[in-house]
């Protein structure tokens, strides 16, 4: 998930109920970018990105086509989140604002004001 903080990915994520984790196993609870990841290859920006799924012997094929809708969700919501965030900053600095940025602004802004409402 390039650009993205695998933290607070797998936050948005445990609140929907998917289990999941941004490092190891066995550096669980660790808020360090993953060795393994970066011994591969992977840039720290792209490792810092990265989740790691468990599945048991019980998941169903339903559970992981659920879990993955929610993953996608997620990111989307994040994505928008991390634009309106961006915006919000260029416009307190007094920055131009992408006609991108303005969108998901504005997408964020009404979702904030359907679930206040």
């Amino acid at each position: 998930m390039p650009g993205l903080d695998g933290s607070a990915v797998a936050m948005s994520l445990d609140l929907a109920d998917v289990a999941c984790s941004t490092g190891s196993a066995c550096v669980s609870g660790s808020t360090e970018v993953s060795h393994v990841l970066v011994a591969m290859g992977y840039p720290v920006e792209e490792a810092r990105g990265a989740l790691r799924f468990s599945l048991g012997r019980t998941t169903t094929e339903a559970e992981v086509a659920e879990a993955a809708a929610l993953v996608v969700a997620a990111l989307a919501h994040q994505r928008e989140a991390a634009a309106a965030l961006t915006a919000q900053r260029g416009a307190v600095l007094g920055r131009p604002q992408s006609p991108a940025s303005v969108a998901a602004a504005g997408k964020v802004s009404e979702a904030v004001e359907a679930s206040a409402g």
